[in-house]
């Protein structure tokens, strides 16, 4: 695949008004990334078929999905952490449009805990011509 960019795959966790919000950021504003697939919310189906994209039937699968980079979570602040925790854990960038102040202490600990964790896994997996390069 020599010369071929890669695009980002955007997966969105609710499909209210946030999810058309960032459904329609994501396909016309962000050079270099796509929607890749849209889980949660009465109106995910449809909000997918929209876009022509997968549509999932939990956010855990939408996590799972190889061909999601990133995660966008418009869901209610007070889902934000258990859909945040999830994508987290699948190894998924994460996009969340609320301050962390709206997450429960204990939720906020294991974001941040998963997050390090992550961050030294693979800073640990990473060869030594990558980190000389």
């Amino acid at each position: 695949m020599s010369g071929q960019k890669h695009s980002l795959g955007v997966g969105l966790i609710g499909s209210g008004f946030m999810g058309h919000t960032y459904a329609r950021a994501v396909s016309t504003l962000v050079e270099g990334a796509h929607l890749a697939g849209v889980a949660t919310g009465s109106r995910a189906p449809d909000l997918a078929t929209e876009y022509g994209v997968p549509f999932y039937d939990t956010y855990e699968a939408l996590a799972a999905s190889p061909d999601v980079d990133l995660v966008c979570v418009g869901t209610p602040h007070a889902q934000h952490a258990e859909h945040a925790l999830a994508a987290i854990q699948a190894g998924k960038h994460v996009l969340i449009d609320k301050p962390s102040k709206h997450f429960p202490n204990r939720i906020e600990i294991e974001l941040h805990t998963d997050a390090v964790n992550l961050t030294s896994a693979s800073a640990l997996s990473k060869s030594g011509s990558e980190r000389s390069g």
